[in-house]
């Protein structure tokens, strides 16, 4: 009776370990799978139109808080012209940046590490092109666009990857589908 009762523990143990692991394995496996080209692994994690629509709401809201919030693009003609104008663009804009081909290349330039830890490689790279702050993304054709970034749970079904990137603060959402697998869900822009 305690063998069966040491191994329920112990599987139950393992099983929510794996839990814990698993978002950090997924997107380990889909950054690998984007660089080696296997786009039918990474389209099977990424849910396209969820990730369009939350990138289009998150743009949405950044342009609001820069025109001086929603009061003021409801009182001022020229703000709700240029929200209009922002809107207007941002669909064909998520419509071509979130397509298998971006997505992968997305993937291909996430930081596999949290909290953005670089190695001597890496760091040796960005001292050659001269830029000279740490943590900054090498520049060329090797260009990264996350640098400094972090990943992490922001509730049981939901993982973030949080990260610095060319157009600004960035997080990618990943969603639990079942006990072990995830998915990418969203895209969220936060705006300087």
């Amino acid at each position: 009776m305690r063998k069966l009762l040491l191994a329920v523990m112990l599987a139950l143990f393992a099983a929510f370990g794996w839990g814990w692991y698993s978002p950090y394995y997924t997107l380990g496996k889909l950054r690998d799978a984007a660089q080696a080209g296997d786009a039918e692994y990474v389209n099977a994690h990424i849910d396209y139109p969820a990730v369009r629509e939350s990138l289009q709401a998150s743009m949405k809201a950044v342009v609001t808080r820069k025109l001086g919030g929603e009061a003021a693009v409801q009182h001022n003609p020229f703000a709700r012209f240029g929200a209009a104008i922002a809107g207007a663009v941002s669909v064909p804009l998520t419509e071509g940046l979130v397509t298998p081909e971006g997505m992968r290349e997305l993937l291909r330039h996430t930081a596999h590490r949290s909290g953005g830890e670089r190695t001597e490689d890496e760091s040796d790279k960005s001292a050659e092109v001269g830029s000279g702050t740490e943590g900054a993304a090498p520049s060329g054709d090797g260009e990264r666009p996350f640098h400094n970034a972090g990943a992490g749970y922001r509730s049981w079904r939901e993982f973030s990857v949080q990260a610095d990137s060319r157009i600004g603060p960035l997080a990618l959402v990943f969603k639990r589908q079942g006990l072990f697998g995830w998915k990418l869900k969203a895209l969220e822009v936060s705006g300087n």
